[in-house]
């Protein structure tokens, strides 16, 4: 009776184990949203079951997974190199491939990362998701933002601290890049004046490093419209332009800037509501084309503080870190003149 139940017991767990090895690689080749979700299931359990590291223990060498999609002529392969096949977060390299024809007409190579989607043409923001096949990556990428019926794929891959953007169309001829950006983050289409066209907009991070010890996470906003010309997407400062605030408004926003010494060692102008410190309210009056608005908010706002000196101080090494962004000479004088501080 014994021998019996043992035997059946080794029966179960072995039926287990063979469903298991199924589940992971039944859709392998079909349907790539299915797969995606079958592979992120089937790790996720798999990990939880044997308590694995999110980083691999570096026992075994790296697996290499490659699959292919077709979309408008175009063969996508996605090529993704795993460290540990168990692990939670196992993925240390993307690279994804373009061929027309048999031709490879471009490439992108996420280093030590994967590639994510940002196709929701809403305000709601990036999606933080990844693609494990080719069929999920073009099934969740693929937009037309500039309302010329050809498909494009758009996406991003995170690069160090800032992250690499691309929106390629795949146009029947060669892919055109429509839009590249780094230094980003995050990504949203948006389209506020119901045209016929997407809008993209960007956050700079290029005050990220500068301020964050003083100032909490700061990054003014830079919209992006298609050039019908040179079928390109720009910089577009009209678009980035608003009405200039009342002196009520901008004494409304001083007031939620604690005043309190205790707030900040080496600079008092942590705010409530929607910026983390007065500096993000000066950084959207100056891209919103108000420049003439923000010694008006300075000093309602100014506290003295360790880092500064004096308001011109402040203003100075504000200048300097404006003039050294990316999107300055495509801002400056058409949006705003820093001479006006």
């Amino acid at each position: 009776m014994n021998k019996k139940l043992t035997i059946s017991i080794i029966i179960i767990l072995g039926l287990f184990a063979l469903s298991g090895y199924l589940l992971f690689y039944i859709e392998k080749t079909k349907d790539g949203e299915k797969l995606e979700r079958i592979e992120r299931a089937t790790r996720a359990n798999m990990a939880s079951s044997f308590g694995v590291s999110n980083y691999g223990d570096g026992s075994q060498d790296p697996e290499i997974f490659i699959s292919n999609a077709n979309i408008n002529g175009y063969n996508v392969v996605l090529t993704t190199q795993k460290d540990c096949f168990y692990c939670v977060d196992p993925i240390l390299e993307q690279k994804l491939e373009l061929f027309k024809d048999g031709e490879l007409k471009y490439e992108v190579i996420a280093y030590d990362s994967r590639f994510l989607s940002f196709n929701d043409k809403t305000k709601e923001g990036v999606e933080f998701d990844e693609f494990l096949s080719a069929g999920s990556f073009v099934h969740r990428n693929t937009t037309d933002i500039n309302n010329n019926k050809i498909p494009e794929l758009s996406f991003y891959h995170m690069q160090g601290k800032y992250d690499e953007v691309y929106v390629i169309e795949l146009d029947e001829d060669s892919p055109k890049v429509l839009f590249q950006d780094n230094n980003v983050f995050p990504v949203y289409f948006t389209n506020e004046d119901n045209d016929d066209l997407v809008e993209i907009e960007i956050f700079d991070d290029s005050f990220f490093v500068p301020y964050l010890s003083s100032a909490g996470w700061v990054a003014p906003k830079i919209v992006f419209s298609y050039d019908k010309e040179i079928s390109e997407y720009i910089v577009d400062p009209k678009k980035m332009r608003r009405l200039a605030p009342s002196r009520e408004e901008l004494e409304n926003k001083a007031k939620e800037c604690d005043s309190e010494p205790e707030a900040n060692s080496e600079l008092n102008f942590y705010c409530k509501g929607n910026y983390s410190s007065s500096l993000g309210y000066i950084l959207e009056l100056i891209y919103s084309g108000n420049t003439k608005s923000v010694k008006e908010y300075l000093d309602l706002v100014w506290r003295d503080n360790k880092k500064w000196e004096t308001k011109d101080d402040f203003i100075k090494e504000l200048k300097g870190c404006i003039k050294e962004t990316q999107y300055y000479k495509y801002l400056s004088p058409g949006l705003f003149d820093l001479s006006l501080l």
